[in-house]
């Protein structure tokens, strides 16, 4: 759904993307049905807290990696700089797990609202067409 869709687009900005669409979806309700233009913003949510949780996930392994050669290398790294990169790991792992959930929440509310207009088709298939039952009285 988020190629065609209006609200998934700069997606080098998604950390700021992100709370700026969730302002702006406003309550959710399960219960009610959401317009178009909502239930893109919340795939929109969901597909950039995802591309986001991928990016800092790989960069975390990659940082890893290269903190685990300069530790079997032939050169010294400051204590600064290890302190330093595990502040950064500790936020961005903080930062990774509140994209999982939300992420989690989109998907589930996207899911929520196909169950619902799936069950109104439902009823709308069942109902009786008013005009026919009209023409045959």
């Amino acid at each position: 759904m988020s190629a065609n869709n209006p609200h998934f687009g700069h997606v080098d900005d998604a950390a700021y993307k992100i709370p700026d669409l969730i302002k702006q979806l406003g309550d959710v309700s399960f219960s009610v049905q959401l317009d178009q233009d909502r239930i893109d913003m919340v795939d929109a949510i969901a597909q950039h807290a995802h591309n986001v949780q991928e990016l800092l996930l790989d960069g975390l392994q990659s940082i890893g990696h290269l903190m685990s050669l300069a530790g079997c290398g032939d050169f010294e790294v400051e204590s600064l700089h290890v302190t330093q990169l595990g502040v950064l790991v500790k936020h961005l792992a903080n930062e990774a797990n509140f994209l999982r959930a939300t992420h989690g929440d989109m998907r589930h509310i996207l899911s929520e609202q196909a169950a619902l207009k799936d069950s109104k088709d439902a009823v709308r298939r069942r109902a009786p067409n008013k005009n026919a039952a009209e023409g045959r009285a």
